[in-house]
C-alpha cells in the first residue's frame, strides 16, 4: 500500500492579481500534488471580501482551504485608520465562517525603504489588539523587525496570542 503525503502551504497570496487568471488552474494542480490545506491572508480591507470568497468557491478543490483578515505592512501607505474600524467589522461579521481563522497578515516591515515606522507600529498593534479581543491567531510579517515583534508579542504574554510567521531576514 502506498501513501501519498500531504501538504499544507501556511501562507499564499491567491488573490495576487498575476495568480487570478489561472486560479483554478493553480488550485486543480496543487489538489493533484497533494496540497490538502492552504491558508490565504489578506492584505488590505478592500481584499477582505475577495479573499473569503476564494476560500469559500475553492473549497471542493482544496478542502483545507481558510483565510485570514488583516492589513500588512506594505500596505498601510494606503491604509486609512478607520481600516481598523473595518477590519473589526469584517472580524464580527465571519467569527462564525469556519474557514476564517485569524488575523493577518500583519506585522513590520523594516526592510523596504519608504515606510513609516510609526505608522506600521500603528496598524499593528491595533490589529494585536483585535487579535486579543477575539482571541484570534495572527499570521505575522517579520522583515528585519523581529526584536520589535518580539518586544509587541512580550508584552501581551498575560494573554494568549498564536501566530504563524512569515520571516524574511
Amino acid at each position: 500500500m502506498s501513501i501519498s503525503p500531504s501538504w499544507v502551504d501556511t501562507h499564499c497570496h491567491l488573490d495576487a492579481p498575476e495568480l487570478l487568471a489561472n486560479l483554478p488552474l493553480i488550485l486543480a494542480e496543487a489538489s493533484q500534488k497533494g496540497v490538502q490545506a492552504i491558508l490565504l491572508p489578506s492584505v488590505q480591507a478592500s481584499d477582505f471580501d475577495h479573499v473569503k470568497e476564494i476560500a469559500h468557491q475553492y473549497s471542493k478543490q482544496i478542502p483545507g482551504l481558510v483565510y485570514t483578515l488583516g492589513i500588512h505592512p506594505l500596505y498601510i501607505q494606503k491604509a486609512k485608520e478607520s481600516d481598523l474600524q473595518v477590519l473589526q467589522e469584517a472580524i464580527e461579521a465571519n467569527l462564525e465562517d469556519p474557514r476564517f481563522v485569524g488575523i493577518g497578515e500583519i506585522g513590520l516591515d523594516y526592510f523596504v525603504e519608504g515606510l513609516d515606522p510609526q505608522r506600521q507600529a500603528f496598524f499593528f498593534q491595533g490589529q494585536l489588539d483585535l487579535a486579543q479581543q477575539y482571541q484570534l491567531p495572527v499570521v505575522l510579517h517579520v522583515r528585519r523587525s523581529q526584536d520589535a515583534i518580539l518586544k509587541a508579542l512580550r508584552q501581551r504574554t498575560k494573554d494568549r496570542l498564536s501566530f504563524s510567521r512569515d520571516s524574511w531576514i
